[in-house]
């Protein structure tokens, strides 16, 4: 591990090489877990909201959560996947950018 980040930082530089994805990778799982927690409770609170009695069973409350939990994580994924594909592109870029002057 460590000779493969040596040879990243003399290759690209320290910031470029070891650090060059993290923008976009925080822009990816920022925007993903901000959405899917934030659904999240909104889904459970709205959820219990219209039907109250849902709180009082172990059962009825474990699929409350469940059901939040499937819901928000597809609004999650739907809304951060503009950026996943940014990043996906990025790092391709850099792949092929760093095999053309290696090979």
């Amino acid at each position: 591990v460590l000779s493969v980040m040596n040879a990243l930082v003399d290759e690209l530089g320290w910031q470029r090489g070891l650090f060059g994805g993290l923008p976009p990778l925080l822009l990816k799982d920022l925007s993903f877990n901000i959405l899917k927690f934030s659904a999240f409770d909104i889904v459970r609170d709205t959820t219990f909201g219209l039907a109250p009695n849902l709180r009082e069973g172990l059962l009825s409350s474990l699929l409350v959560s469940l059901f939040s939990g499937t819901v928000a994580g597809v609004a999650g994924a739907l809304f951060s996947q503009p950026f996943d594909t940014v990043f996906t592109k990025l790092q391709g870029a850099n792949a092929e950018a760093g095999g053309k002057d290696g090979d």
